[in-house]
């Protein structure tokens, strides 16, 4: 069954969700999120597309992720898919795709999620062990 690759918990990106942030930093930070899901990709299989849900939904921050994955995708040819979902439908949302078996590569969420993420098998807790 296909899993999470990357989750990634709003607590571990506390300085994405900084609003004091520069658009500079704020690129720079989600680029290298980026590049560990490619890091993550290539000792998992190569892939030529990525899924990426957010809950960062407000329009500009969801503008600014969708610039980066167009320079991510135009620099290395691999289609990054930014995807909004409101906080509040996250958990319906996966839950759904998990049954489908149908998981994004990557979530941004709320670390409340995790563990019980983790023990329902949606999350890929073996992924430190692959890089």
């Amino acid at each position: 069954m296909r899993k999470i690759i990357l989750p990634i918990c709003n607590l571990s990106l506390k300085l994405l969700c900084d609003h004091s942030l520069t658009k500079s930093i704020y690129h720079s930070y989600f680029l290298a999120i980026v590049w560990v899901v490619i890091i993550g990709f290539s000792t998992a299989g190569a892939q030529n597309k990525i899924t990426f849900w957010t809950t960062e939904v407000e329009k500009d921050r969801l503008e600014t992720q969708k610039e980066i994955a167009r320079a991510f995708t135009k620099k290395t040819g691999i289609d990054l898919r930014v995807v909004p979902v409101q906080e509040n439908l996250l958990t319906q949302r996966i839950t759904a795709a998990f049954a489908a078996r149908s998981l994004p590569d990557v979530v941004f969420h709320p670390i409340d999620f995790t563990i019980g993420w983790s023990e329902a098998g949606i999350l890929d807790n073996n992924l430190q062990q692959r890089l």
